[in-house]
């Protein structure tokens, strides 16, 4: 009997306008290890996220019923940056790995 692999969802999200943000990298850094903490601690996602380019990071959620609550938190702790957020739903091979 196969066993079906698990689902995960995966968001990715770019902060708007950053070049125009005085010290952004700092900034960005601080926010995001904060709110990485709180989603570890929640068990929202699986691993810090990760800095892919210079305004976007993304994660591996634990499961998709995090969705919401994940944006929410996200909106929230970022702003007053604006976040373009993109959602991919499947199976992850490594899902434990920090995002590269």
């Amino acid at each position: 009997m196969k066993t079906k692999a698990k689902t995960y969802a995966v968001i990715t999200c770019d902060i708007v306008g950053s070049r125009h943000i005085e010290e952004f990298r700092r900034k960005r850094d601080q926010k995001l290890h904060h709110i990485a903490k709180l989603h570890m601690a929640k068990k929202w996602i699986l691993s810090e996220y990760a800095i892919t380019a210079w305004d976007e990071f993304e994660g591996i959620l634990s499961q998709p019923t995090n969705i919401p609550a994940v944006i929410l938190d996200l909106r929230r702790h970022f702003y007053p940056f604006e976040l373009w957020i993109g959602i991919g739903i499947g199976q992850v091979s490594e899902p434990h790995r920090k995002p590269v």
